[in-house]
């Protein structure tokens, strides 16, 4: 039996972004409504998936939202944490 122990990255590691046209990203972005996007928080050392309501945006804007959102009351109640250092800051201009 294994087991995944997950901690924070020293340093980003580059993630391969599917293509999408940028007449496709237009449209998202420019009907304004807020997309559900789906993150993987920890429990222990078990990944669990939540989703999160975040504004539209472009590229991995909405992804990199959903990940740097605080924890709900509820995601703590359900001892779900994040392995995001306190140090991370929101990225601007992706």
């Amino acid at each position: 039996m294994s087991a995944c122990t997950v901690g924070p990255q020293d340093q980003p590691v580059p993630v391969e972004v599917p293509h999408v046209t940028r007449r496709a990203t237009a449209a998202i972005a420019a009907s304004g409504v807020p997309l559900t996007m789906r993150a993987h928080l920890l429990r222990g050392d078990r990944l669990v998936r939540v989703e999160r309501v975040v504004p539209a945006g472009k590229g991995i804007e909405p992804a990199l939202s959903a990940l740097a959102l605080p924890l709900s009351r509820d995601e703590v109640a359900q001892g779900l944490r994040t392995a995001l250092p306190d140090s991370t800051t929101t990225m601007r201009g992706v």
